[in-house]
């Protein structure tokens, strides 16, 4: 994982950050993904930050934060994703700690101290990053886990 560089998308990375998710998700989620990472750059946007990690100069993970998701005062991660050749490797992990880090230490915070996440399969990645679990959604299979922001 000595190859692997974590930075913020850049607005000529869109498209490539949209065939990723389009990859790891489902390519009828391309018109949601082109709309967020494209408002990531727009300051009036509720999308904060898209953070990406790259190996061998392609996208391998994603992660993006949302704030006032919902009509809630809070963040949300969402777009979390790992290539599938680099799951089980942390990037993930690692960009959650860093995308948290960057809300706390930005003053991003504001009144949102909450951090939410919704995943249908990675219960274990955010029990280990200290979320605790809220309860299921109610038109998935998936969980609804929160972390308070310091």
């Amino acid at each position: 994982m000595d190859n692997i560089q974590i930075a913020f998308l850049k607005p000529h990375e869109v498209g490539e950050a949209v065939d990723f998710a389009c990859m790891v998700f489902d390519e009828d989620d391309r018109p949601y993904a082109q709309k967020e990472f494209t408002q990531a750059f727009d300051d009036a946007s509720p999308i904060k930050a898209v953070l990406i990690a790259r190996a061998d100069d392609k996208i391998v993970s994603l992660v993006c934060c949302m704030e006032d998701w919902m009509g809630f005062n809070l963040y949300a991660l969402t777009w979390v994703s790992t290539h599938p050749d680099y799951a089980g490797q942390g990037l993930a992990s690692k960009l959650i700690k860093r995308i948290t880090h960057y809300i706390e230490t930005e003053e991003l915070k504001g009144e949102a101290g909450t951090l939410l996440l919704h995943t249908l399969t990675a219960q274990t990645l955010y029990d280990k990053l200290g979320f605790k679990q809220l309860g299921h959604s109610h038109n998935d299979n998936g969980v609804f886990y929160s972390k308070p922001l310091n």
